[in-house]
């Protein structure tokens, strides 16, 4: 089994789990049938595109991170003059662009992240997103750990991502949480300990595969983005960003689609 297929087939306890909980609570059908159907159709995107790969198989090259950090930039071009500033908007349509983009920079940010990793603080401490930063944060140790930085300069990244979500903490965030996005883990306790136990469940299985894929594998990118979402798991009780793959919206799974696609490598 390849390593995308494997990621794909674990996140779907998740997205499954999330929409029972959905319909549990008499969520919209229109909602759920949304949150199934973007799930399908980029988990079969995912599987049936093929990864591209540079002719030059040399070291990995700096400037695709790079460019993923850089769009985290594009919704503090909105012109919106209250709250946060965390989606791109398409019409009536909103993407949250942190979870897109987080999942397939972690994994690829390459031997040299420094500049990735504090391009993509800073656009999450002036949004501000306190959660998607602290997730962040957690999650860059093993690719620092791993990168060809002096242990100096590990420590000044380190050290500066800390005090971005010190900050970002400190920052107001004016949004009330939404039950089936932000709030899914506490609808499912309201239906007892099992159905709350099934989700997280659920929810940690894809950061579980990971973490074993990034120890056979030797991939420092896959054990970050599995430390991402335990970190945002962790964070569900403050209700602050939604609960991946469990929770309604596109972002996160559309991220997680885009960032199994990326892992080519087989299992």
């Amino acid at each position: 089994m390849t390593t995308r297929v494997a990621l794909l087939l674990a996140a779907g306890p998740a997205v499954l789990a999330g929409a029972l909980v959905m319909r549990a609570a008499g969520v919209d059908r229109v909602d759920i049938a949304q949150h199934v159907g973007v799930a399908l159709v980029f988990a079969t995107l995912a599987a049936l595109t093929p990864t591209w790969r540079p002719r030059d198989e040399g070291p990995p090259r700096w400037w695709p991170s790079a460019l993923l950090a850089a769009c985290l930039f594009l919704p503090l071009t909105d012109s919106q003059d209250w709250g946060p500033r965390r989606w791109l908007y398409f019409g009536g349509l909103g993407l949250y662009v942190a979870p897109v983009v987080l999942p397939v920079l972690l994994l690829g940010v390459g031997r040299l992240p420094a500049v990735s990793l504090l391009s993509a603080g800073l656009a999450l401490l002036l949004q501000p997103d306190a959660a998607q930063l602290t997730a962040l944060a957690v999650a860059s140790i093993p690719v620092l750990v791993a990168s060809t930085h002096r242990p100096v300069a590990k420590l000044l990244i380190a050290l500066s991502l800390l005090v971005a979500v010190y900050v970002g903490w400190t920052l107001p965030d004016p949004l009330a949480p939404v039950d089936h996005v932000e709030g899914l883990l506490r609808l499912a306790a309201s239906f007892g300990a099992l159905a709350l136990g099934g989700a997280v469940l659920a929810a940690v299985i894809p950061s579980l595969t990971m973490w074993r894929l990034s120890f056979r594998l030797r991939s420092a990118g896959l054990l970050a983005v599995g430390l991402y979402y335990i970190v945002l798991i962790g964070l569900a009780p403050l209700e602050v960003t939604p609960v991946p793959l469990l929770g309604f919206g596109a972002g996160p799974i559309v991220g997680y689609a885009l960032m199994a696609w990326a892992a080519r490598r087989s299992a």
